[in-house]
């Protein structure tokens, strides 16, 4: 992993430790540190990968934005972006017409 990571195999160790992660030999791979038993049971019970935790915590914002998809309204951008009330300058940029009319229509 340090190799991947392209940091030495000493830096690595330390940051894992320092994340309260343990390497175990046998298995030949790290595991959570755990310092009581109430970690334990917390730690046993949450048994979903990190995928489906970040899709339960983002699941309103990923619906929108697949909402906006199937819509066809495929820009998404920050509000502060399109916002009526910002304040704007001039600046010339080169944009194909067809994406341009597609963003003032998304504006409107």
């Amino acid at each position: 992993m340090s190799e991947i990571a392209g940091i030495p195999y000493s830096t690595f160790t330390k940051e894992m430790r320092a994340g309260d992660y343990f390497y175990h030999q046998s298995d030949k791979q790290y595991y959570p540190f755990v310092r009581s038993e109430k970690e334990r049971l917390k730690a046993g019970q949450k048994n979903e990968p990190d995928e489906l935790a970040f899709i339960k915590e983002n699941l309103e914002a990923l619906k929108d934005l697949l909402q906006k998809y199937q819509s066809n309204r495929l820009l998404a951008l920050d509000d502060r972006v399109y916002s009526k009330e910002a304040k704007y300058e001039n600046k010339s940029i080169k944009m194909s017409n067809e994406l341009y009319d597609e963003f003032k229509k998304f504006c409107e």
